[in-house]
């Protein structure tokens, strides 16, 4: 609460100083007109690169999702019928098992 009441008078205080005329004009438009060129050009140069860095963004995020896309189909072609179903030979099964129970 003290430091509100702190915060609060100093406004008043520098808004009452801001407000103090000489020659027909405040403090603050004295202020305002030697200030006014600086804060244009730092406008201006925050503008600049803004624009610049959305249009940087702007190309990376067009290249992320031009190549998220496959440029082609991958087409399997093949002649065998993964349903075919070989016949296996009482010796071919005999071969199998062998080689089953030495390992």
């Amino acid at each position: 609460m003290k430091s509100v009441l702190k915060v609060s008078g100093l406004l008043i205080v520098f808004l009452i100083f801001l407000s103090i005329t000489i020659n027909d004009k405040p403090i603050f438009n004295y202020i305002y007109s030697g200030i006014s060129p600086l804060t244009i050009e730092s406008q201006n140069i925050v503008e600049d690169f803004v624009k610049r860095s959305l249009s940087g963004t702007k190309n990376y995020s067009v290249k992320i999702f031009d190549n998220s896309n496959p440029r082609f189909k991958e087409v399997v072609d093949t002649k065998v019928s993964s349903l075919a179903t070989e016949k296996i030979t009482d010796e071919d099964k005999s071969k199998l098992n062998d080689l089953i129970r030495e390992f």
